[in-house]
C-alpha cells in the first residue's frame, strides 16, 4: 500500500492532496486535514462548508473502518494561491511559480492594497476531477490585453450552480459567477482522468480574465 504524507507546505490552510487513489485517507477521512487546519477552530465543527453538495464524487476507501464504502470526498474547496502563496523549499520563500515572481503574494490584509480586498478572491468550489492542493492557481499569464497567451494552470473551477460557481472575497461578501466560455468548463472526467499537461491554453477566454482581475497585481 502506498504511504501518504500530510505535510506538503507547512503553513497552508489545509495540508494534504485531493486524488481518486483509494489509499489516500485525505480522500474521506477528515481528522487527517481538515480537523488540522488552522481555520478549523472558526468552522464550528461543521464540515459541511468544506465541500460543496453539488459536488458529486466519491471514493471507496481500501482500509480502515470505512473500508469498502462508498463514501464522498471531503473538499471541493480551494484557496488562492495569490491568498498566502506556497512555500518554495529552494528559496524558502512564498511565490507562486506559475507565473513568475513579479505578481504581489497577499500574506495579510494590509497586503491587500490593489486591488483591495472587496476584489480579492480567497475561496472557490474547485471541480472534483482537478482539485488537488489546497491551492488554486490562477494563471497571470498574459494580463490585462495579451489575451492570446491567456490559459489555465491544471486547477479549472467549478460550474456546479448552473454554469456557475461560488467565490469568498477578502472583505467577507461571497459571489457567484456565471461562466461564459463552454472552455471553462469541459466535461467532468470520471476518477480525474486528465493528461498530465500543466497548461491548458484557452486564449481570448474572458472567464480567464474575470479570475486575473480578480487575484493579484504586480508589485
Amino acid at each position: 500500500m502506498r504511504h501518504y504524507t500530510s505535510i506538503y507546505e507547512p503553513y497552508s490552510w489545509v495540508q494534504g492532496v485531493l486524488d481518486f487513489n483509494t489509499a489516500n485517507p485525505s480522500n474521506w477521512d477528515p481528522d487527517v486535514d481538515i480537523k488540522k487546519s488552522p481555520m478549523w477552530r472558526y468552522c464550528g465543527n461543521s464540515l459541511g462548508i468544506w465541500r460543496c453538495p453539488a459536488d458529486r464524487s466519491m471514493i471507496v476507501p481500501s482500509f480502515g473502518p470505512l473500508a469498502g464504502q462508498t463514501v464522498p470526498r471531503v473538499r471541493s474547496m480551494s484557496m488562492s494561491i495569490w491568498v498566502g502563496g506556497w512555500m518554495d523549499p529552494a528559496r524558502g520563500q512564498y511565490d507562486a511559480d506559475c507565473s513568475g515572481p513579479a505578481w504581489r503574494v497577499y500574506k495579510k490584509m494590509t497586503d491587500m492594497v490593489d486591488p483591495g480586498p472587496a476584489k480579492t478572491w480567497v475561496f472557490l468550489d474547485e471541480r472534483e476531477d482537478k482539485i488537488n492542493y489546497g491551492n488554486f492557481f490562477t494563471d497571470m499569464m498574459g494580463y490585462p490585453d495579451v489575451s492570446a497567451t491567456w490559459r489555465f494552470h491544471f486547477d479549472m473551477p467549478g460550474y456546479y450552480h448552473h454554469r456557475a460557481c461560488g467565490f469568498s472575497f477578502a472583505d467577507g461578501h461571497a459571489e457567484i459567477k456565471r461562466w461564459m466560455d463552454a472552455r471553462t468548463m469541459p466535461p467532468i472526467q470520471s476518477g480525474g482522468n486528465w493528461s498530465s499537461a500543466v497548461y491548458l491554453a484557452s486564449p481570448r477566454n474572458p472567464d480567464i480574465f474575470w479570475l486575473q482581475e480578480r487575484s493579484t497585481r504586480m508589485k
